[in-house]
């Protein structure tokens, strides 16, 4: 029986109700604390302060900025007294999240004052890598640490071609392409094949643009299908939407094999099979068609293919469906009528359990017609197009040559998808999940790499094939974090967090054209140097820093100038809108110019033009007789949260296992468990719950730090990459040439684990 204290409860009741979208107590933040954190100080707890103890005001100046926890980067107030940061809140004037802001985002202040953080240049001095290896870092000089980088860089360049240099940022990838284009590399990857390539590109084929950006409105929509513990794992407006939506009568169901915290407050939970999301949308659209619940003028007027769609979707019906998806076929057919003649309706997704398995892009593909059946695309209370901003571009001061080899990862070979769709993306950010393959057996050496602000032993599968890439060529990190992949470096040098540094956010889905500033909020704190402005010294030591993107508050006024604001006016109020009518997108930038339900952009290029159903790869066997799911919480975002002690002191890293299943094996709550799939294996806590489906077991990811340099709130949990399955180059060959996958997408969740005592 687990039992839980009065002030505990008010904690997670106040994380879930930030999850939710809701405000406790007070409008204005009029919160009162008894000290002040300081850069060196231990972090404070979550726990109450002694209401005994005399009160200081919170603050006495504010200052717009927007958070950079997640790519929803919500526009927040800062709060601060004598200069230190004391408290982050939503800006009441953002559209998108309505003054909200999540747990991530409220406790960035820990990434600012976290006392482990990265603080000045060091390098290695020990020559050993490996994760129980100690670096010996040695502090340098920044200049010093830049010559030994343009030394390293021009070596390499010399003997080997510029091609041996790659590169991964998540801190601003336009900053990580203009250097490399600068010095001539077609390596710089990002993590589209493990996140974002075929939901969006999918959609680009199909939709003619991207119509993911959910717009729930509380007495508008009236009926949400949520497809993989959505409500955790999409950002903070999506979540208050979706609550706010509940709230004004829309009816939510949740298909997911677990009860997440989405599930556990939908209107509906169907525990459906792993992967078998595609089957389910297959028989809801059979329904819709063959009872004619379809609204016909939209079907009619946007799209074309559905003759070929009606007569294809007939071997799909709900009893076909049920012993796949483990869903009754009268649940199926319930949900298909109610979706229908319930309007506004719309079903979401974004990541989940159906995510990185074959036929994602084929379930993408089943969305966008179930959606388009109802006319559910760019209509306000359903989802839409983004209204980006139109910011200027501000060029080099003289073009790069171009003259690039073929990639280590041979992402060419994958080119063109259909439609052209999706070349740019492959072609600058590649097939991430085969990286650390391509650096050990690609056609040609890497011998170095550059990690912006990327962990990928946390953070991509196999941690062992980075560990091996990463021991024998020079590292160059730059990050505010001691993370697993920092450990391998060569050369650590210390960035700013987002509260330090000023550049302009515009926000990926917004309904309005929207800007927001993100200027720094405190000068920074330490020895640290932005992103580009350590591209622009590395270049100046290489003698190519006319071809790099230019920086500085000139450069963010005139990538304003389109929208006649300067950016000290836009950090007067923190945003700027563009005000205009709604007009919902109709002409599609697909080769019919509508919704095409039968893809000619998938069939022109050997792929199957309709989300035709084949046998699901991931079956269970006597060896491996459970579904493996891995799922975000809105304490997390990626691997990086780990590293902030307020988070960590919220996040749960043990193992779903359904009560029947548990006591078949001898399994009790709190047990610590072997879990081994095909690749893996790893020792874990066990969470006894009726919440999960007996054949599956989940866990959290994003923990798991293991090297001994950061502190022990990091080195919570374990990492479930050591799980999963990498890819090859010839896999993602292979699987295109197939006609399998289109788009460079990774597969790493197609295995099945077993779970026994440990």
């Amino acid at each position: 029986m687990v039992t839980m204290s009065r002030r505990r409860f008010i904690e997670i009741a106040a994380a879930s109700a930030a999850l939710a979208g809701v405000t406790i107590g007070l409008a204005k933040p009029s919160f009162l604390i008894t000290s002040h954190p300081s850069a060196e100080s231990k972090p404070t707890s979550l726990k109450n302060n002694d209401p005994a103890t005399t009160a200081i005001p919170l603050y006495d100046s504010i200052l717009y900025t927007s958070c950079h926890e997640c790519d929803q980067e919500c526009a927040e107030v800062a709060y601060l007294r004598n200069n230190v940061l004391m408290k982050l809140d939503g800006n009441p004037n953002d559209p998108e999240s309505d003054g909200r802001l999540c747990p991530k985002g409220q406790s960035a202040i820990m990434d600012l004052y976290n006392p482990t953080r990265l603080k000045v240049p060091v390098v290695r001095s020990n020559p050993s890598k490996g994760i129980n290896v100690d670096p010996k870092w040695t502090q340098v000089s920044w200049d010093d640490a830049f010559t030994l980088i343009a030394s390293k860089f021009q070596n390499i360049i010399s003997q080997y071609g510029p091609q041996a240099i790659a590169g991964h940022s998540q801190l601003q990838l336009g900053n990580l392409q203009s250097f490399f284009s600068a010095i001539g590399s077609p390596n710089t990857f990002q993590c589209g094949s493990t996140c974002y390539y075929s939901w969006m590109a999918t959609q680009l084929a199909v939709l003619g643009n991207d119509f993911s950006q959910q717009d729930l409105i509380s007495g508008t929509t009236k009926y949400v299908i949520l497809f993989s513990n959505v409500v955790e794992t999409i950002e903070n407006p999506n979540a208050r939407q979706v609550m706010e939506a509940q709230a004004g009568g829309a009816k939510i169901v949740v298909f997911d094999p677990r009860m997440s915290a989405s599930a556990a407050k939908a209107d509906l939970w169907v525990p459906i099979i792993p992967g078998t999301d595609l089957a389910a949308v297959l028989a809801l659209i059979n329904v819709i068609i063959t009872e004619n619940l379809y609204d016909s003028d939209f079907v009619n007027n946007y799209t074309s293919g559905f003759e070929q769609l009606s007569s294809f979707i007939q071997q799909y019906t709900p009893e076909w469906a049920a012993p796949i998806t483990g869903v009754s076929a009268a649940t199926l057919r319930g949900i298909a009528v109610e979706f229908a003649s319930q309007q506004p309706s719309v079903a979401l997704f974004r990541r989940g359990p159906a995510k990185s398995r074959g036929q994602y892009w084929k379930f993408v593909h089943a969305w966008a017609i179930l959606n388009s059946l109802v006319g559910s695309i760019d209509v306000r209370g359903t989802v839409t197009a983004t209204r980006s901003a139109s910011l200027a571009s501000v060029a080099p001061p003289q073009s790069p040559p171009q003259s690039y080899s073929a990639a280590i990862d041979s992402r060419e070979k994958l080119l063109p998808t259909p439609g052209n769709v999706w070349d740019g993306g492959l072609e600058s950010t590649g097939t991430s999940d085969s990286f650390a393959e391509s650096i050990l057996n690609g056609p040609y050496p890497i011998k170095a790499v550059i990690a912006a602000g990327a962990n990928w032993i946390s953070s991509f599968p196999n941690a062992a094939s980075w560990e091996d890439a990463l021991s024998d060529i020079f590292v160059l990190v730059l990050d505010y974090q001691m993370t697993d992949t920092a450990w391998f470096a060569d050369v650590i040098l210390p960035v700013p967090t987002f509260l330090e540094r000023d550049e302009i956010a515009s926000p990926m889905y917004a309904i309005q054209p929207t800007v927001y500033a993100r200027q720094a909020v405190v000068p920074p704190l330490y020895d640290t140097m932005t992103e580009i402005e350590i591209y622009h010294q590395i270049a100046s030591k290489l003698g190519i820093e006319q071809y790099l993107n230019p920086y500085g508050s000139e450069v963010l006024d005139a990538q304003l100038a389109p929208l006649g604001i300067t950016f000290d006016q836009l950090k007067v109020q923190g945003i700027f809108q563009v005000q205009q009518n709604f007009a919902p997108v109709r002409n599609f930038q697909t080769p019919s110019g509508k919704i095409e339900l039968y893809s000619t952009n998938f069939k022109k290029a050997g792929f199957d033009p309709l989300p035709s159903w084949t046998a699901s790869p991931i079956q269970p066997t006597n060896d491996y007789p459970m579904y493996f799911v891995t799922f975000n919480e809105a304490t997390n975002c990626l691997s990086h949260s780990a590293w902030n002690p307020w988070l960590s002191e919220l996040f749960d890293n043990s193992l779903w296992i359904n009560t029947t299943t548990a006591a078949s094996l001898g399994i009790k709550d709190g047990d610590l468990v072997n879990v081994e799939s095909p690749y893996g294996k790893i020792s874990v806590t066990a969470s006894v719950t009726e919440k999960i489906r007996p054949d599956t077991v989940a866990m959290a990811h994003g923990r798991g730090v293991q090297n001994s340099g950061t502190d022990s709130w990091a080195r919570r949990g374990v990492s479930d990459n050591l799980l999963i399955r990498t890819a090859t180059i010839q896999d993602h060959i292979s699987w295109y040439q197939s006609k399998d996958e289109p788009f460079g997408t990774a597969k790493f969740l197609d295995f099945t684990v077993s779970v026994s005592r440990a």
